[in-house]
């Protein structure tokens, strides 16, 4: 159960780090109509293309699943430890809307988590 904490964890911390740099992209990109902002996740853990299962996640907010939409502030949900928070307090924003779409960019040969997806 520790290598499962570990992987969650690694995970909040990985897209709250995605999330802030889609909130950087949006203020180096604004104003600038002929400029666009990419950002892109490529990854072979299915937990960020498919929807949770829990009804009310600690990091909901943060959630890029395909269908999920982000926008707004985004924050941590009232139960997410200190530890889930650290070097990461604060809420971000994003200005647009975005709506993912992964799509699958490779199969590995290997018997788990074997499809990658971009």
């Amino acid at each position: 159960m520790r290598n499962h904490a570990t992987c969650v964890l690694t995970r909040y911390v990985a897209i709250y780090d995605f999330i802030k740099d889609m909130q950087k992209l949006e203020k180096v990109t604004s104003g600038l109509s002929e400029h666009k902002g990419y950002a892109i996740i490529i990854t072979n853990d299915q937990a960020y293309w498919n929807p949770g299962k829990k009804m009310n996640p600690v990091d909901k907010a943060f959630h890029i699943h395909n269908g999920a939409e982000i926008t707004g502030t985004l924050s941590w949900g009232e139960e997410a430890s200190e530890g889930t928070r650290k070097n990461r307090e604060a809420d971000l924003f994003l200005n647009q809307s975005y709506r993912p779409s992964w799509r699958p960019y490779l199969s590995l040969d290997v018997e788990k988590n074997g499809e990658v997806q971009v």
